[in-house]
């Protein structure tokens, strides 16, 4: 029995979002843009750090999303202040109080009307939200 050519064919080569993946990953490229890669909470200081620098214009407190879980559930966190942190790849965000819940919810917006960029111009995370979950107390 013969396999349909179009199963043999997903089977053998994977879809275009997963071949661009793959070379991006193997190729260390930024072509899709800065990921956001961590986040640490210290009183009402929130770091955020990135695969690559920013355009600072972007780094708005429009560019990111905070939400802290409580009893009642998911709360917004203000974010007063946005700017640059201690390396180019860093963002320091001042919040409007500290937050002593957890987990806290960061969302970087790469979408929308107000997304971060990065300095060549690269939309944030190819253009999508990235979001990081600060879940222990420190």
């Amino acid at each position: 029995t013969l396999a349909p050519t179009t199963l043999l064919q997903s089977l053998l080569m994977p879809p275009v979002a997963e071949q661009n993946a793959l070379r991006l990953a193997e190729s260390g490229d930024l072509a899709g843009g800065p990921r956001l890669l961590d986040a640490s909470l210290d009183g009402a200081t929130l770091t955020l750090r990135f695969s690559a620098p920013l355009n600072q214009a972007t780094v708005q407190p429009a560019g990111f999303t905070v939400t802290a879980l409580r009893v009642d559930g998911w709360r917004s966190v203000a974010v007063n202040r946005a700017g640059a942190g201690d390396d180019p790849a860093t963002v320091r965000l001042t919040l409007a109080s500290a937050v002593r819940v957890r987990p806290v919810r960061v969302i970087a917006h790469g979408a929308g009307g107000t997304p971060l960029l990065g300095q060549d111009g690269s939309l944030l995370d190819d253009g999508h939200d990235a979001a990081v979950m600060i879940r222990d107390e420190e």
